[in-house]
């Protein structure tokens, strides 16, 4: 094969022309970055030693994080330390300049991140919970929505007693080939350089010919008493898994230079597959297959060819068109009339040809899903659940009682419903924004893609019931009806939970909110145990009085779980407290560097008084509740305190408990 470029499938977009819109690109302008949220890897072709030490970095763009937007907080302390701390002690207590590079087999990354204090004991997948980065790419730039996909990666990077750590927290571990590291700290230990190496074989199937992909990151901070602060490029890592937030890294040329193509030594004769593609979907209309061709040169009307091979093996379609391609990365598309091609599974050849002569060539798979596709496999769940619905009604009644088929039918017909709510949609709900979005482009791929798993999903489960009341009929099983348990009695025996007689594991979810409302099918699900939450600072007003109607949103909360036979394990969030007691006492907050500055000081009179009175009136809510199963006192409890003021009080206590120190030896 004769290739002079690169031919890149990046996600098989099958979408609507009419619905099809671009991803948004995250991040307000700034300087030194491009409007749009894109980021620069300039190309140096000599590479970079990972040494630490930034002197041949000087060619590359130094982009900044020092804005009160890059930053989320998880403390009541505030950015800087202090309310109205100035510029500097912002910066000094963190801020970050970074830069990015490459060359033609290893992406570079550096980071300068400014902390005056320099904290880090975890190590392996506790990094994140001391200084460190995180560091996500999302390698085909599809911009999955809320949860990584087959081509993303995450890894973790600090320095800890062992040295420089490496850690992968999502994504293909490639061993042949491992990320380096190393981290330098200056003088004062208040700059910290982190400088990586991440080989392209370890980012699979990312190649700089792409022309760009999506990528984030943020620093972690930990001033000794805990993880209390990140600093980050987008959203998308530390609150939630979600790549459509991530920024765009574009791999150009050396610096002032343009785009890739002004490198022609690594545009070579390399065709780029990804092992996975990920199917998406189609509204109606117009199908529409993107991708992209990377070229070292001018070629004027090239062919562009499209052959669609079905399951059988069957050319279902062929398509050929004139293109033509400049030098550097060509975004190419090919549309197709949905008429002509039927919802399904599909090879797709694409080919370029420069009269006659193979330029580059390219395949992947494909999956066709169309709302009558949905609505097909729906319909055939129904109409399974129908059938098994009406076999169970003419058998014994011990059958429907049966606690697997039960769950199986119960949770079929509630995901036949939830496909029928995202189907209807036309607008979701950013919470992270508190706008609405309308359901175009990737967020309509997404959730039709979710609606079709759904519903051969529920087909799935409701054959497998099927199945198993066929198993009972031939008496290869018996019906297995869920026990009678007096959850209201639960004792502690021999280390096991016992009602009555009988040994139990109680088990659930975790209830927020929004589930609250669902209680009543929580039993259904086979569900024993929920996880009930309320906090000082939803049980306070700002006028420090016990808010009535939280107390008694909790007591109903109680009233419906005794009703649906289920019992509640209640956390008291003592570590979320009320701003306002903050300013209103702020005897209470911490005041050293390596402090639990998560929560206030608990050993403060004015901290207990806050919190007795709440908890006392919380355990009398509660007291008498038939539901109430147990009590969390604390969420993952820690804590430090090295206020001036408590190492003194301690010291007292020492004092009044010893007198001397031959008495405490």
């Amino acid at each position: 094969m004769n290739c002079i470029g690169v031919l890149w499938i990046p996600a098989i977009w099958v979408l609507a022309a009419a619905s099809w819109c671009t991803a948004q690109e995250p991040g307000p302008s700034e300087a030194g970055k491009d409007k749009a949220g894109t980021y620069h890897a300039h190309y140096m072709p000599g590479g970079i030693t990972v040494d630490g030490v930034l002197d041949e970095w000087s060619d590359a763009t130094v982009y900044s994080l020092d804005r009160a937007d890059h930053l989320f907080s998880l403390t009541s302390v505030p950015w800087g330390k202090a309310v109205g701390a100035t510029r500097q002690e912002q910066l000094r207590d963190l801020s970050v300049r970074f830069r990015m590079a490459y060359d033609a087999e290893t992406l570079y990354l550096a980071f300068a991140v400014h902390d005056d204090t320099f904290s880090q004991h975890n190590t392996g997948v506790s990094l994140f919970q001391g200084d460190s980065i995180q560091i996500a790419f999302d390698t085909l730039g599809e911009g999955t929505v809320n949860a990584y996909d087959a081509n993303d990666y995450e890894w973790s990077l600090a320095e800890t007693k062992a040295g420089a750590e490496v850690v992968l927290g999502y994504g293909e571990k490639n061993d042949k080939h491992p990320v380096k590291l190393a981290v330098v700290h200056d003088k004062d230990n208040t700059v910290h350089t982190y400088e990586v190496a991440y080989p392209l074989a370890s980012l699979a199937p990312l190649t700089p010919a792409m022309g760009q992909v999506r990528f984030s990151f943020l620093v972690n901070d930990n001033d000794g008493s805990g993880r209390r602060q990140w600093m980050q490029l987008t959203g998308g890592i530390g609150d939630k898994k979600d790549p459509s937030q991530f920024a765009l890294l574009r791999f150009t040329g050396p610096k002032g230079e343009g785009a890739i193509a002004d490198v022609p030594d690594i545009c070579g004769s390399q065709l780029v597959v990804p092992e996975t593609v990920v199917p998406e979907s189609l509204d109606s209309g117009e199908l529409e297959l993107r991708f992209f061709f990377t070229s070292p040169k001018d070629m004027p009307r090239v062919t562009l060819s499209t052959t669609w091979t079905d399951r059988e093996g069957h050319a279902a379609l062929e398509k050929a068109s004139t293109v033509d391609i400049k030098a550097g990365a060509n975004p190419l598309a090919t549309r197709v009339d949905m008429k002509d091609l039927a919802a399904g599974r599909y090879d797709v050849a694409v080919r370029l040809t420069d009269n006659g002569t193979t330029v580059a060539e390219n395949s992947a798979r494909v999956q066709v899903i169309t709302r009558e596709e949905i609505r097909s496999v729906h319909a055939r769940a129904e109409q399974l659940l129908a059938t098994l619905d009406r076999t169970l009604s003419e058998l014994d009644p011990a059958y429907a009682a049966d606690e697997y088929m039960r769950c199986d039918l119960r949770l079929a017909r509630d995901f036949l419903a939830y496909i029928d709510n995202q189907l209807a949609k036309k607008a979701h709900y950013d919470a992270d924004k508190n706008i609405h979005v309308p359901v175009k482009g990737e967020l309509l791929a997404h959730v039709f893609r979710r609606a079709y798993d759904n519903a051969q999903y529920v087909c799935h489960a409701i054959e497998e019931a099927g199945r198993r009341l066929e198993m009972m009929r031939r008496g290869e099983l018996n019906p297995r009806p869920a026990p009678a348990l007096d959850l209201d009695h639960i004792a502690i025996r021999d280390g096991s939970f016992y009602a009555g007689d009988r040994p139990v594991i109680l088990f659930g979810s975790l209830c927020w909110e929004e589930l609250a409302n669902d209680m009543p099918i929580l039993r259904d699900y086979g569900f024993t145990l929920v996880e009930q939450e309320c906090s000082p600072r939803g049980g306070y007003d700002e006028n420090g009085s016990l808010r009535a109607d939280v107390l008694k949103r909790v007591a109903e909360k109680f009233d419906r779980a005794h009703e649906q036979g289920v019992v509640i394990d209640f956390l008291f969030g003592v570590h979320v407290f009320p701003s306002w007691a903050y300013e209103k006492y702020p005897q209470i907050a911490h005041k050293g560097d390596k402090c639990a500055s998560w929560m206030p000081r608990i050993e403060h009179a004015q901290t207990r008084e806050l919190y007795g009175a709440w908890l006392r009136a919380m355990v009398d809510l509660m007291a008498d509740k038939p539901a109430l199963h147990s009590y969390i006192l604390a969420n993952e409890p820690s804590y430090y305190c090295e206020c001036p003021e408590t190492i003194e009080s301690f010291r007292q206590s020492l004092r009044e408990k010893y007198q001397t120190i031959e008495s405490v030896n």
